[in-house]
């Protein structure tokens, strides 16, 4: 269990974002999920749904989906709000799918 402690970084940016800085329902969604050391193909459905909806609440478009053997595949594409993308992708990654997705077993 991610005890809220350590910073979550991303693999194309060597800037970690603290966990206090993370959307705190994202972070509760994933807890949930991972809860119980497993991940569902609705939890990782439920994790890419908050993920998109934190996308566009930054003006970006997120569209996702799930293959017959469990892999994900997402794309993100326009220009977050204030202008910075990259950063949006990482901060709503961070926030609601990352530490899922590092759990599930198609991922």
């Amino acid at each position: 269990m991610w005890s809220g402690l350590e910073p979550v970084g991303d693999s194309r940016s060597s800037r970690t974002i603290p966990p206090a800085e993370l959307d705190p329902r994202g972070v509760a969604i994933q807890d949930a999920i991972l809860e119980d050391g497993r991940v569902t193909r609705d939890e990782l459905e439920s994790a890419a749904a908050g993920m998109q909806r934190c996308m566009e609440e930054k003006g970006l478009v997120f569209e996702w989906s799930i293959g017959d053997d469990g892999s994900f595949s997402a794309s993100v594409s326009g220009f977050a709000n204030d202008g910075s993308t990259d950063e949006a992708d990482r901060f709503c990654t961070a926030s609601y799918l990352q530490r899922v997705l590092l759990a599930h077993p198609g991922g």
